[in-house]
């Protein structure tokens, strides 16, 4: 009996499978998904594929070039080199135990959309000089792309009705791309995906879901914002590092290996992109990341220039407090109109003197003093008009607004 899996083409087509089912089973050795099936008899069958469409195969064992077809692969210049030369599907295939196709070369396209990457699935060291698709692909534990180089198109695109969430991490560390408008991905969960040494300013990313404020409890003293970095989020900054050195020197490492710079470029580099799309909601969260790193690099690699350091350090975290290094108008306000309150409260116990247009000097004076009895009514009347009175002092000595004052 022939194998119940049905291939769907793009074009509404469909294809039964031609291989025979097993015993017990209604589908093959490819496409059972018995996890106890003969990891031997699956690598045996698939040494004799003549064609390498392994779309909805199921993988029992660790996917390396050894168990496929040798007429897909050949050596390079170099002994070590292993090169794909044939066009590989791998739509809707699942990976139960890892893959690693590290250091390889893949002269043609590979298809890897709708994929399920379960254990360490590495292509490190990689060359894709074909288009590489990953859409609607699902990682549960580890796939990494450190320091691959693609040539072509990479892709990596969900359904548009919901961002899915990564469960395992995914690295793209140190990648090289020779055109970076051709990296895209939408509706792609990135909390969890690092891409420190990466040229990111140019990537296309599309409704992309950063890492957000509930992740960011954990970053106590870290300006909110609505995206971060998951590579910030796992070097643990401490960003109150003044008062970790006075409460707490032993505990200080004055051997600190944080990567306050590499994380700075990727922000800075995220900013950019995001405003070249004008996309400046976005770009502002990014901003508050790369002040941050800026604001802790100073502190932490400052190389014998402690005092200048710590002092711009010091107004950038003035800068942070008032507003979020500019990003947040509500806090600014909120900032200003308590400052502009407290200086109208010092104003009454200071004094000010009234003054008419020739600047002579009434006696309708605002003057109070500090007591224990308990005012009257009237006071009380009194008070709030006088106060209302030095607050409109206030705000005009704070935003200059006023050319001739009613009070000196």
């Amino acid at each position: 009996m022939l194998c119940g899996y049905i291939y769907k083409y793009a074009n509404g087509d469909s294809k039964q499978c031609e291989e025979d089912s097993l015993a017990k089973d209604d589908k093959c050795i490819f496409h059972s998904s018995n996890i106890n099936k003969d990891a031997d008899i699956f690598k045996e069958a698939l040494q004799e594929k003549e064609k390498f469409d392994f779309t909805g195969y199921i993988f029992p064992v660790e996917v390396t070039n050894d168990i496929f077809p040798k007429e897909a692969i050949k050596k390079g210049s170099e002994s070590s080199i292993i090169i794909f030369n044939k066009k590989m599907i791998f739509k809707h295939a699942s990976f139960l135990t890892g893959i690693t196709f590290s250091n390889m070369i893949f002269e043609e396209s590979i298809n890897m959309s709708e994929c399920q990457f379960h254990g360490e699935c590495y292509f490190n060291g990689s060359e894709f000089k074909g288009e590489v698709i990953l859409d609607g692909s699902t990682v549960q534990d580890k796939l990494s792309f450190d320091k691959s180089k693609f040539y072509a198109t990479l892709s990596w695109e969900n359904d548009s009705s919901a961002v899915k969430v990564s469960e395992g991490e995914i690295s793209f560390t140190n990648i090289k791309v020779r055109d970076s408008e051709q990296i895209s991905f939408s509706y792609v969960d990135l909390s969890r995906w690092s891409f420190l040494g990466s040229d990111i300013s140019r990537l296309n990313f599309k409704f992309c879901k950063w890492a957000d404020g509930s992740i960011m409890k954990k970053c106590h003293g870290r300006s909110k914002s609505t995206s971060m970095l998951y590579d910030e989020l796992v070097q643990k900054w401490d960003y109150k590092p003044f008062r970790s050195k006075w409460l707490h020197p032993t505990k200080v490492d004055s051997k600190d290996n944080k990567k306050y710079d590499e994380i700075l470029y990727l922000y800075r580099g995220l900013r950019m992109n995001y405003e070249s799309k004008l996309q400046y909601k976005e770009a502002g969260a990014f901003h508050i990341g790369e002040m941050e790193a800026r604001k802790l690099s100073l502190w932490q690699n400052s190389q014998g220039k402690k005092l200048f350091s710590h002092i711009e350090y010091f107004f950038m975290w003035l800068y942070k407090f008032l507003s979020d290094y500019g990003e947040n108008y509500l806090k600014a306000s909120g900032r200003f109109f308590v400052t502009v309150a407290i200086f109208a409260i010092l104003f009454m116990f200071a004094g000010l003197q009234k003054v008419d247009d020739n600047f002579n000097i009434s006696k309708e004076n605002i003057d109070y003093s500090l007591s224990l009895q308990a005012p009257s009514t009237n006071n009380i009347k009194e008070l709030f008009v006088d106060f209302a009175r030095s607050i409109v002092y206030s705000f005009s000595v704070a935003t200059i607004f006023l050319k001739d004052k009613q009070y000196t």
